[in-house]
């Protein structure tokens, strides 16, 4: 099962978003996981042996395909769906965590997976953060920026925000968010009530 980002794929956002629901589907079908972003090197030669379904949901014209999927992977049994194919290359931004999760032709698998986490919690909010320290680890020199921060906020308080209000000028597919407008002044706002509860 392999995650492709070969030229479009969004932010990073929206490619760990993509990886994840990969990997999870790598897990409930017991297939490897593998990451081609097309760098630092390509692949050369490909074995003309294999089988392979590609699925590429990115593009707003793919629309019939990104619910073509979604709709295999939330009520029908995917796992003989692409039993045929030797590798599925697929390349989305999507949410395809829950709805796997949640499939009922797969739930003894997810029940493997999850251990004592309750169905009802297996969603991507809830396992974001644990399955993206399961795939990576920081680099060394993130790691050691992060350790000064942290070292220079300590016995103080460090608050963390992270505006994205779209347009990306190295994105000419991104959007303005424009509910998004007021994004700044509410967060100085929640900043400034959060420093003021703290001091009194």
């Amino acid at each position: 099962m392999i995650y492709s980002c070969q030229s479009f794929c969004g932010g990073w956002g929206d490619r760990l978003r993509g990886i994840l629901s990969v990997y999870i589907l790598a897990l409930l079908t017991n297939r490897h996981f593998m990451i081609d972003m097309n760098y630092p090197c390509e692949i050369l030669k490909k074995s003309k042996n294999r089988a392979r379904l590609n699925i590429n949901t990115m593009r707003s014209w793919q629309t019939a395909i990104r619910n073509e999927i979604a709709n295999t992977i939330k009520p029908k049994d995917f796992v003989q769906i692409w039993s045929s194919y030797n590798d599925i290359v697929i390349s989305t931004n999507s949410d395809y965590v829950t709805p796997a999760l949640h499939n009922k032709f797969v739930l003894n698998q997810t029940r493997k997976l999850l251990g004592r986490l309750l169905l009802a919690q297996a969603a991507m909010q809830t396992l974001f953060a644990f399955l993206f320290e399961l795939l990576f680890t920081p680099s060394i020199s993130v790691r050691n920026r992060l350790d000064t921060i942290l070292a220079a906020s300590r016995h103080r308080h460090l608050i963390c925000l992270h505006i994205r209000p779209g347009k990306n000028p190295t994105n000419p597919f991104d959007h303005a968010f424009t509910g998004r407008v007021n994004t700044t002044k509410a967060m100085l706002n929640f900043t400034n009530n959060y420093l003021s509860n703290k001091s009194s």
